[in-house]
């Protein structure tokens, strides 16, 4: 599989898992994730990092070829995104927990 840089490209919020996370839109889990939604056979997991006020002000993605990429991979992956997006959260001082509700 081979990808392209998207440095400067704008995707869509709808229907993509780094929209729904920058919304604060994500299940109970602390992230969203999409397969097919931009690009076909590409799989997305991302999830949100709080300011400090707890607004989303950014958010970490994570995508892979849908063909090697399990729904246990998903969950995996989303669990590391949620971690690593708390973390940042608390280093800004954020309410991580704000971000994911």
């Amino acid at each position: 599989m081979q990808t392209a840089s998207w440095t400067g490209r704008t995707i869509p919020m709808e229907g993509t898992a780094m929209g729904a996370a920058l919304r604060g839109e994500v299940g109970l889990d602390g992230y969203a994730s999409t397969a097919a939604s931009v690009e076909p056979d590409v799989t997305a997991v991302a999830a949100p990092v709080a300011g400090l006020s707890g607004e989303v002000v950014a958010a970490l993605s994570v995508i892979a070829p849908t063909y090697r990429t399990s729904d246990a991979d998903v969950e995996r992956i989303g669990r590391l995104l949620v971690e690593h997006a708390r973390g940042l959260s608390a280093e800004l001082g954020g309410h991580p927990t704000e971000a994911a509700a």
